[in-house]
């Protein structure tokens, strides 16, 4: 590498070493093997990572030309990355980070907001081992423009003066290097770019009105306890100046003036950094953070959520002084005396369009095959859940059968988006589930088309989406809130499973409350529904019995609640060869329906194919076929052409029984 940053040193590029993934596994080696207490540990750790500085280095600050350094820094670290800042590099250039989608539920960079700083097309970029792009343009002699996250546009960031980024070959957290897409003469950058680089941030009309008093003993003490241990310290000169700032807005959200939050961080904070910052650098950039925080004063005190609550029943001004605040009716002559439009439905009768509901079953039951066959038809066309192949055991269902099937074995148009959040199964499980259907005639793509599917492997990202505020409470968390704001543009979000989402009691009525009505408003604006996957409580499951877990609210709150269970649960006879028995047959009810009728059920039985008895799809049969089919010893002939055994490459449409007319 030191060939490499020397070379660059000469074409006129200011560079420093990073750690790359070898170095950062290195010196985590180092620091399991050193003696040091738990503090100090921690302090050390999070120093360590790839695209970091070296410890005890100043990172951006040491970029330099200089090739006597430069050798001195390699010959240190022979395998670091090559970091190099733009504002020093080439006469002054400023890069525009480009993130793509990376699957984590953030999406990528947006088309529009880049098409609207109206870049020319530049001669020189990087390609990230991502997949994402840094686009370099030149500027003025002495331009600087002030590094960003985000701000210009969605996923794309502002690199420039004290920030950087990294040149190839060096190395991404998996060993893909960074390459040239183009390595010409930077194109001068836009005036728009300028004008959006230097624009501050929209702030929350919130962050400006305080509802408690400042400074309450209480906040200073819960905020200077959280600068001491739990607060993320900093290097002068390396973090450009982010967590100082950040920092400094803490103190805002801690119900704190900026007077004594700036005191407060010299006192507690700034001596647990290494080195320090001066003291008019911390005033300087803390109360900026301060000033520029985007959350309400006091958000994470429990004054605060006191004074909100209070807030909604406030008294009026004027005539109405002295009493409380009414809602006023909706007078007679406002109403539009028009047929309201028809109900949308995203499953007819099952599931209406733009509304929070539920699905619950045993664990193990199949439920998130299930929702994985409602989602490809969503996505693809076809029937949620299909009957059986045309056949004389199709002939059996009788006109009963059909009649409460209805909308969830119809055909659907597909062509809408689907976001699924697992934090039970990988991705590989999922695609292996979708084969099995495919494979069973229940879904009509051997693969799903990624412009349909947003699927968030939870378990790697971690969190829950509503959880701790760290204030004694419980809120959506930033995942959520992340979630909550993607929902625009699906037609569908299923949460899997509702345990792992909601991080708080499942008997806390006010809990369950706020959370389902919030995503249940959300999905209404967004116009997207949102199934909930849950198991039963732990006796419950145990008993035998089905249900949902917890408080009663999370009935009260769904506009539709769907119930797997078996005969055995609900203590239906059903009659074979003049025999009565319970049968191990399972149905799909609809516990609560909103604007169907509640009650509605269709049996259920599992279809398989030769070969190891594994569980392909979800079909609707009647309750007899049921009865028989519940056997997980039970194959049926194998069923398709050409794909039962999982063979294939492209995706491919089969006029499946999926696309067969309807009951």
């Amino acid at each position: 590498m030191k060939e490499h940053a020397l070379e660059y040193a000469r074409q006129g590029f200011a560079v420093f070493p990073v750690q790359s993934p070898a170095d950062a596994q290195r010196l985590r080696a180092e620091l399991a093997k050193a003696d040091l207490d738990e503090d100090e540990r921690g302090k050390r750790e999070k120093k360590i990572g790839e695209k970091k500085p070296f410890p005890g280095t100043r990172g951006v600050h040491e970029a330099t030309t200089d090739e006597a350094k430069i050798k001195k820094r390699w010959t240190e670290w022979p395998e670091a990355n090559i970091a190099w800042c733009p504002a020093m590099s080439l006469g002054g250039t400023v890069a525009v980070d480009l993130d793509v989608d990376k699957g984590d539920g953030e999406g990528g960079y947006s088309h529009e907001d880049l098409d609207a700083l109206k870049l020319p097309r530049t001669g020189m970029a990087i390609r990230t081992p991502s997949g994402g792009l840094h686009l370099v343009y030149a500027l003025k002699e002495g331009e600087l423009l002030p590094p960003s996250t985000s701000k210009v546009g969605q996923k794309i960031d502002i690199r420039c003066k004290g920030s950087y980024g990294l040149l190839p070959p060096s190395k991404g957290p998996d060993g893909t290097e960074y390459t040239w897409k183009s390595r010409g003469d930077p194109a001068f950058r836009s005036d728009a770019l300028v004008e959006a680089a230097g624009k501050a941030r929209e702030r929350d009309p919130k962050a400006e009105v305080w509802l408690i008093e400042q400074d309450l003993p209480e906040h200073d003490a819960d905020y200077s306890e959280w600068l001491k241990g739990k607060a993320e310290t900093g290097t002068c000169g390396v973090d450009g100046n982010h967590t100082l700032a950040k920092t400094g807005a803490m103190g805002h959200s801690f119900g704190l003036s900026e007077e004594l939050t700036v005191e407060r961080m010299l006192e507690h904070w700034n001596p647990r950094c290494e080195p320090p910052w001066s003291e008019e650098e911390l005033r300087r950039h803390a109360g900026s953070g301060w000033r520029s925080a985007t959350s309400p004063p006091g958000n994470l005190t429990k004054a605060y959520k006191k004074a909100e609550r209070a807030a909604f029943f406030s008294e009026v001004k004027g005539d109405q002084a002295g009493k409380s605040a009414e809602v006023a009716p909706l007078p007679l002559e406002t109403w539009d005396r028009t047929e309201p439009p028809p109900r949308k439905w995203l499953v007819e009768d099952w599931i209406p369009a733009g509304r929070l509901g539920s699905l619950y079953g045993k664990g193990g039951l199949g439920k998130s095959l299930l929702a994985l066959q409602i989602a490809a038809a969503v996505m693809h066309g076809g029937k949620p859940v299909a009957t059986q192949r045309l056949s004389d055991r199709e002939q059996r269902l009788s006109d009963k059968d059909r009649a409460e099937a209805s909308g969830i074995a119809k055909t659907l148009q597909g062509g809408q988006r689907v976001l699924w959040l697992s934090w039970e199964d990988e991705t590989d499980e999922f695609k292996r589930r979708w084969r099995q259907a495919y494979r069973a005639e229940a879904i009509t793509e051997e693969y799903p088309d990624p412009a349909w599917l947003g699927l968030v492997d939870m378990r790697k990202i971690g969190g829950a989406l509503w959880g701790p505020d760290g204030a004694g409470g419980f809120n959506w968390t930033e995942t959520g809130r992340r979630f909550l704001s993607m929902l625009e543009g699906y037609a569908l979000a299923v949460i899997d499973p509702l345990a792992a989402a909601f991080m708080s009691s499942e008997i806390d009525r006010s809990q369950v409350r706020a959370f389902a009505s919030a995503l249940d408003r959300q999905a209404e604006e967004s116009g997207c529904a949102v199934l909930i996957v849950g198991h039963p409580p732990k006796e419950e499951e145990r008993s035998g019995k089905s249900g949902y877990s917890g408080s009663t609210d999370w009935r009260n709150a769904v506009r539709y609640m769907m119930l797997m269970e078996t005969s055995d649960e609900t203590g239906i006879q059903v009659h074979d060869d003049g025999k009565e028995r319970k049968a191990g047959a399972l149905r799909l009810r609809l516990d609560k329906a909103s604007y169907a009728r509640e009650d509605r059920h269709v049996w259920l039985e599992r279809h398989y194919v030769k070969g190891p008895p594994t569980e392909l799809a979800w079909r609707i049969t009647s309750a007899k076929d049921a009865a028989k089919a519940y056997n997980p010893d039970k194959i049926i002939p194998e069923c398709g052409s050409g794909t039962a055994n999982g063979q294939g490459g492209s995706r491919k449409k089969l006029p499946l029984s999926a696309r067969s007319d309807d009951p």
